[in-house]
């Protein structure tokens, strides 16, 4: 999370340089059309309208270039993990994974994670692959993994979501790190013990969206400022 003023400074100028840049036409991303391939190749179900985002859902004033659309407007599948318990083999080759495996953009096996055989791998794997962000929605929010072919099956508090083209993995993951994601988080939270996020809520979710190339600069931005605010948080404390 960015918290230190000079960091701020640093984005928000980022931000209007990108801003003058956004006006440009070349950049836009075709999400309709990329979605309307998906449906006509049957890769994808055709889904009802989702609600107009309002302008407080927005968490601030867009370029011309960008749109803002839900998270259901940029997916190709979204799901979570078995809400039970699998048979667990000490023998075998694959990992039973929860929100807590994932840190920092990968899945981590612990010493304490239990293992299953090909056959309960069968029966509850789901479809990820190289587009595939993973999130935890239940009790910690907000751990975050990219999917890189692990053996794994997924537990409750592991929603998967797979990008349809023109989306940048490195820019989504950024946004699910901001105060933005969080603060939605937890509004939407259900009201329990432990907190738990919605399928319906992440499908709902509000993103900002530039154009390609935009993604991969503010990205690119980010990882050049991240460690300078890093070392300034603790220097401050």
């Amino acid at each position: 999370m960015i918290d230190s003023a000079p960091c701020r400074e640093g984005l928000k100028m980022d931000s209007e340089d990108i801003r003058c840049y956004g006006g440009r036409k070349a950049g836009r991303i075709r999400i309709q059309q990329e979605k309307q391939r998906l449906i006509a190749e049957k890769k994808i179900k055709k889904e009802k309208p989702l609600p107009e985002i309002t302008d407080d859902e927005k968490p601030f004033d867009i370029p011309e270039s960008w749109k803002c659309v839900r998270l259901r407007d940029i997916i190709a599948v979204l799901g979570d993990g078995i809400h039970g318990t699998p048979e667990f083999s000490d023998a075998g080759e694959y990992y039973f994974i929860n929100g807590n495996n994932l840190v920092k953009g990968k899945i981590i096996v612990k010493a304490d994670t239990k293992k299953v055989s090909h056959e309960e791998f069968e029966k509850y794997k789901k479809p990820l692959d190289e587009n595939t962000i993973l999130i935890s929605i239940n009790g910690t929010i907000g751990n975050y993994a990219f999917y890189n072919g692990e053996p794994v099956i997924l537990g409750k508090s592991a929603c998967y979501f797979s990008l349809i083209g023109g989306i940048d993995k490195e820019y989504i993951c950024r946004l699910l790190n901001t105060q933005h994601f969080l603060d939605y988080a937890v509004k939407e939270a259900t009201q329990t013990t432990i907190k738990n996020v919605s399928l319906k809520s992440m499908r709902m979710l509000p993103v900002p969206l530039p154009p390609l190339a935009e993604q991969k600069r503010i990205v690119k931005k980010l990882k050049q400022l991240l460690p300078l605010c890093e070392r300034l948080n603790q220097g401050s404390k």
